[in-house]
């Protein structure tokens, strides 16, 4: 889960960092909305209401894995 990873990584953040770590988690946010918002936009003109649902879905399955992929190496860089 992106949620346990994210605060696992906050965790063995020191203080200066946790700061710079949840402002990047906010604006990484937010970019999620963005972009997935433009994927279901776009799936709208393509297959109506189920393809632009599909698409932002599938949007912010992906994005989501990847965050926490990425958030998982920031972590075994503060752990080791």
């Amino acid at each position: 889960m992106l949620e346990a990873t994210y605060k696992a990584v906050l965790k063995e953040t020191p203080k200066v960092g946790q700061v710079k770590l949840r402002e990047a988690q906010g604006d990484w946010l937010k970019y999620l909305a963005s972009n997935c918002d433009s994927f279901y936009d776009a799936g709208e003109q393509v297959g109506g209401m189920l393809a632009r649902e599909e698409a932002r879905a599938d949007c912010v399955m992906n994005m989501t894995r990847d965050r926490k992929e990425n958030l998982k190496a920031l972590l075994e860089t503060r752990t080791m």
